[in-house]
């Protein structure tokens, strides 16, 4: 589902729709979403706490969303369990070394994750020690 265009009610109501675990919604779309990139940390709050509950979504694209590190650490603390989401697009966002650290992190525990983008994304020496893991994907 590519939400680029959506109104910030579309993307609350997507939202409300992985918290409710909706058999239905397994891809989401978010890349350049004006919406989102507005208000990427209120959003990306929400997004972190809807996926705590889900168990549906396996592809999730937050590419070009402004998305920072103090939001990419929420991220982190959900795929450090998470165990359904297989492709995770974080390209062409803000992260710098305590984001891409703590995504680093979390995929040391995370069993699902196939494959991660981080393209435009400067990962220096310590953030590619999280990063380097041999069963992930890392682009």
């Amino acid at each position: 589902m590519a939400l680029q265009h959506a109104k910030e009610s579309k993307i609350l109501e997507l939202l409300k729709k992985l918290d409710d675990n909706d058999r239905r919604t397994q891809a989401i779309d978010l890349s350049g979403s004006t919406v989102f990139r507005e208000k990427s940390v209120k959003l990306c709050a929400s997004l972190a706490d809807a996926l705590q509950r889900n168990s549906r979504l396996t592809a999730l694209n937050l590419s070009n969303c402004s998305i920072g590190d103090g939001s990419a650490k929420q991220l982190a603390n959900v795929l450090r369990d998470n165990a359904t989401i297989f492709d995770l697009n974080l390209s062409y966002n803000k992260l710098g070394r305590p984001g891409l650290t703590a995504i680093g992190s979390a995929l040391a525990t995370n069993v699902g994750l196939k494959s991660i983008s981080l393209a435009n994304h400067r990962v220096d020496s310590v953030s590619y020690t999280h990063l380097t893991l041999p069963t992930k994907r890392i682009v």
